[in-house]
């Protein structure tokens, strides 16, 4: 009985190896696109507390220069934010495209993990029939050729 080998073993492990590598990639892409998210929400929060800060300076009366000073802040925030939510939509599309990297290559592991086991059940079923056709032999070996066992009376 012969060992199984299945002879794209190698191309296997190497669809395994890209799959893990992928795996990184993806992992990695979505590690920046959370610290970019985080960065925004961050800008976003000071906006907010800006705003805020600057309406109850206006009630209370403000200097011109105070005022100035709020809106300028307030404008470089806004100018961090679309810069931030550019960036952010820049990692979300390396995010797909490292997701559908993974797909691929996921997808061609699998069709060699699918031959691997179709191949090995058809390694499997040929040993059995070798062993079969070896067992008859050995069955027709023992038993007489020209001597048939007496029919019960």
């Amino acid at each position: 009985m012969k060992r199984f080998r299945f002879r794209l073993e190698k191309v296997l492990d190497a669809r395994s190896i890209a799959e893990r590598e992928a795996q990184i990639k993806l992992g990695e892409a979505q590690q920046i696109l959370i610290a970019l998210e985080a960065k925004r929400d961050k800008i976003i929060e000071e906006l907010d507390f800006l705003s805020e800060q600057q309406r109850e300076i206006l009630s209370n009366g403000v200097t011109a220069g105070k005022a100035m000073q709020h809106h300028r802040w307030q404008r470089e925030l806004t100018k961090q934010l679309r810069e931030q939510n550019d960036k952010c939509r820049e990692a979300e599309i390396q995010v797909a495209k490292r997701r559908t990297e993974l797909l691929q290559a996921s997808r061609e592991r699998q069709v060699l993990d699918r031959l691997k086991v179709k191949r090995q059940a058809e390694h499997e079923k040929l040993n059995q029939k070798e062993q079969q056709a070896i067992l008859d032999e050995i069955g027709g070996r023992c038993r007489p050729s020209g001597s048939r066992q007496p029919d019960s009376p």
